[in-house]
């Protein structure tokens, strides 16, 4: 069973950035008025932009107590001045074996241009999600500083944190056990954001009507989930960026399996050592428990080897993540990838990915495995995803000719293997690249194509593929297929360059990275300013043009590289 747990480790969306040393908070320069209260920010300048932080808003009650595991609840007000100088507590998550973060974490942040007193400037609003597989990560983080990309195109840049892991999205509807958990809690966070910046942005100098929301990974997978699948957020902001969002990813979607894994996760807490547990639970007692306990049984619940039960026992795909948001019916209504639902509004988008999605992954698997990824151990885990009809089918499966066959999903089909690979990772991260990453989205623009094309007024849909090989080692030298001198353009690459947080870790930046973090950033602002993207051509299936950012020609056909038309638009999720 060891086995099984080295594969698993691949299937948790990870990221490499690390959180933000404490720091004493500075003098507040600018106070504005909100709902809750009067907060001062901090004046910081970015080029000649003189712009305001404001850090550490709380814009929900903390989820403490009885609101442990309910939806959020509209923050408390406050009587003077809140000292906005200062992030707040991240939320719980576990950071090399030891839990950070505080149940209180409710809090977002917002850099805006200084303006004169009463002027009626109103700026674009651009929130962004974080990602972080749903268990880690913070709007907080370094990388998401919103300076340059506010001083960039004159918008107001929003971070949040939500709830994560078993806090944002256990869900129960066990009526054997009497305990109702509603699911999404996350994304319910994440929506009250949105309703905090409708009420209060204007008073920041943003407009309420002009609100772009964008977010990478996870955070992309919950800009899709507010986009396609969850109707009550429609309302709340008029255009979307999906950075790299694994859309082929399928989310839990029957009762019997929520409640199989909170029952999982039930046990998970019993098991504890000197635990003990009631017969029957009730939501009083779990909202009792210390956060200590609910992390660890939290821990349990994740381990690698109950990762892998339950893709193989209890969903398959839509297992592969120990922590996600779920199909409801109540907050979120199908799956994204198969378009908008009933009730959601059809708005101008941004997707794209990176150039080696799958890298990241597969090395991780790589890496417990030994640095010894077999062709079995690589089997194995494919039956265990897609079945064994199936896998065996993608094995198989031959891009290339009678005489000359390629087969890019089989471990015994691998040419130019890098080093740091054996021939069944390489196989493997070809597999996650094309299916989860490439063929997900495409498929998804192409089922939003289809929904509009008899539409007199169809909204605007962009694509990009980023190729700029990193300049630093984003995830350390631990990770060699994502190092810079792998020339791999993994999962999360863009983001200093979206953000333009590129300095934060090399210095000097090269003049090249440096003009493309411009020009990233201006079309991410433009696009939440205009709609529009000059110069990039919509996509559509039919003329799938793409624009590159970064080293290289701009692809023809994202779709026939990744093999989606010759294979996967035939395999589940997508032929269901």
């Amino acid at each position: 069973m060891k086995t099984w747990q080295m594969i698993a480790a691949g299937l948790l969306l990870a990221t490499g950035w690390t959180m933000p040393a404490a720091a004493q908070a500075p003098s507040c320069v600018t106070t504005v008025a909100t709902a809750g209260g009067s907060v001062c920010g901090m004046g910081v300048t970015t080029g000649s932009t003189p712009l305001v932080s404001y850090r550490g808003i709380p814009y929900a009650a903390a989820p403490t107590g009885s609101r442990r595991w309910q939806p959020p609840a509209a923050a408390p007000a406050w009587s003077g001045v809140r000292q906005a100088t200062a992030f707040g507590s991240i939320c719980p998550q576990t950071q090399n074996k030891a839990v950070v973060g505080a149940e209180d974490c409710l809090f977002l942040n917002v850099w805006t241009p200084q303006t004169t007193a009463g002027s009626p400037t109103r700026r674009p609003v651009m929130v962004f999600i974080h990602g972080g597989a749903f268990i880690e990560g913070a709007g907080s983080l370094p990388v998401y500083d919103g300076s340059s990309l506010s001083a960039t195109g004159n918008v107001v840049v929003v971070t949040l944190n939500y709830r994560l892991g078993s806090l944002g999205f256990l869900t129960a509807q066990d009526s054997d056990y009497g305990v109702t958990i509603p699911g999404n809690l996350g994304l319910l966070d994440q929506r009250a954001a949105l309703s905090w910046v409708q009420a209060n942005i204007s008073a920041f100098g943003g407009d309420p009507t002009k609100v772009t929301i964008f977010g990478e990974s996870a955070g992309a997978m919950s800009v899709g989930l507010h986009l396609f699948a969850a109707p009550g957020s429609t309302g709340l902001f008029r255009a979307a960026i999906m950075e790299s969002n694994p859309m082929a990813v399928e989310y839990p979607s029957s009762v019997s399996q929520f409640n199989t894994n909170w029952r999982s996760f039930y046990n998970s807490i019993c098991g504890l050592p000197g635990q003990t547990c009631p017969k029957t639970p009730s939501l009083a007692w779990l909202q009792s428990l210390p956060l200590a306990t609910v992390m660890a049984a939290q821990g349990a619940y994740s381990s690698l080897l109950r990762t892998l039960d339950r893709i193989v026992t209890n969903g398959g795909l839509s297992e592969a993540l120990p922590w996600t948001p779920v199909v409801d019916g109540v907050t979120v209504m199908d799956q994204p990838y198969k378009g908008y639902v009933s009730g959601a509004s059809p708005k101008p988008l941004i997707f794209g990915v990176n150039a080696n999605e799958g890298a990241l992954f597969s090395d991780l698997v790589y890496i417990e495995s030994g640095n010894s990824l077999s062709a079995d151990k690589y089997g194995a885990l494919r039956d265990a995803l897609f079945g064994v009809a199936y896998s065996t089918r993608i094995g198989l499966y031959n891009s290339g000719t009678f005489l000359k066959p390629v087969r890019p999903y089989s471990a015994y089909d691998q040419s130019g293997v890098p080093a740091y690979f054996s021939p069944a990772a390489q196989a493997l991260s070809t597999l996650i690249n094309d299916f989860a990453f490439r063929c997900g989205n495409l498929m998804a623009a192409q089922a939003v194509y289809y929904q509009q094309k008899f539409q007199t007024s169809v909204p605007p849909t962009y694509a990009y593929l980023f190729t700029q090989p990193p300049v630093y080692d984003t995830y350390g030298a631990s990770v060699p297929a994502c190092t810079a001198a792998s020339g791999n353009v993994c999962h999360g690459n863009e983001l200093p360059y979206v953000f333009n947080t590129l300095a934060n870790n090399v210095n000097p930046v090269p003049a090249a990275d440096a003009a493309l973090a411009q020009t990233m950033g201006n079309a991410w602002t433009t696009f939440a300013s205009t709609l529009q993207a000059p110069g990039w051509t919509t996509y559509s299936p039919a003329a799938p043009a793409i624009r590159t950012f970064g080293s290289g020609a701009a692809p023809s056909s994202l779709a026939t590289a990744a093999n989606c038309p010759g294979l996967w638009q035939y395999l589940p999720p997508y032929a269901n």
